[in-house]
């Protein structure tokens, strides 16, 4: 088995107010030199970019989901997976004359619109995920 490492530089986040203020407190912290703890370096400064995934916390049909709420991850922009292929440019097709495209009792035109793409994910080996709760 081959060991696989990935430098992960970005923290994303679902919309959640509690949580996304308390990952810009760890994100951004620092110490005051007359405090207790003056000299602990802050090792997360500057090492993530925070990331927040407005409709991380949805259901499939784009509602909003409560129990996602607390959803984070870490993710490795060098090595990301994500393609996206476009096989068709958007593009208009306007009617023509005496076609199909013309509606005889309103003599409205039908001007169609066409596109195709596909967007994959082809491995996972650079994000990580949490559930937020202790559990994943």
């Amino acid at each position: 088995m081959e060991k696989k490492t990935a430098t992960f530089d970005i923290l994303f986040t679902t919309d959640d107010p509690n949580l996304v203020n308390t990952a810009r407190e760890h994100l951004r912290s620092q110490a005051s030199p007359e405090a207790l703890h003056s000299g602990v370096v802050n090792v997360y400064n500057g090492k993530y970019r925070h990331v927040i995934l407005p409709r991380l916390a949805t259901t499939a049909a784009g509602a909003p989901d409560s129990t996602k709420r607390t959803y984070w991850g870490i993710a490795c922009s060098t090595m990301s997976s994500f393609y996206l292929g476009v096989w068709e440019s958007p593009h208009l097709i306007p009617p023509a004359a005496n076609s199909n495209s013309e509606d005889v009792q309103t003599d409205d035109q039908e001007f169609r619109n066409r596109a195709g793409y596909g967007i994959v994910v082809v491995g996972s080996a650079w994000v990580k995920f949490s559930s937020g709760d202790g559990t994943a």
